[in-house]
């Protein structure tokens, strides 16, 4: 009886640490505020995402439409953006980004231990604030 009662416990903190490192195998960017008629490519581990989309920010959430959520699977993983979906092979950490803004080149190293939620708020016709937090952002 004993035993049953153990192995059932160490099958349910089994099953409590998976689902914990299933919902920490990703994280997200979101494009935030002050973009208008902006130009944004991107890409991941030197593998294009998109080009040349363009992105306006909505003023009363400071948000736009475009958000990147990368879901790992092993090495690699899968990036989503709006209804395109994208295998990557291999993912480091950290994790290199390039942003293109209206043609200007931002390069980003993301250390997952410093948070999985990243935004990216336009600070000039060429350059970004970035910023990365361990809890969602929020939107009004």
């Amino acid at each position: 009886m004993r035993t049953h009662i153990l192995l059932l416990m160490l099958l349910l903190t089994a099953c409590s640490v998976k689902s914990q490192k299933d919902m920490n195998s990703f994280f997200e960017i979101d494009f935030q505020d002050f973009f208008k008629n902006d130009t944004i490519s991107f890409e991941i581990e030197h593998q294009s995402i998109f080009k040349n989309v363009i992105v306006n920010s909505d003023f009363s959430t400071g948000l736009t439409e475009l958000t990147i959520k990368v879901v790992f699977n092993g090495d690699g993983g899968v990036v989503k953006s709006g209804t395109k979906s994208i295998e990557i092979k291999k993912i480091d950490n950290p994790i290199e980004i390039n942003v293109y803004l209206n043609g200007h080149q931002s390069k980003y190293t993301i250390d997952l231990k410093q948070g999985r939620y990243i935004g990216l708020s336009k600070k000039s016709k060429t350059s970004f604030d970035f910023y990365q937090e361990k809890e969602p952002f929020e939107y009004d």
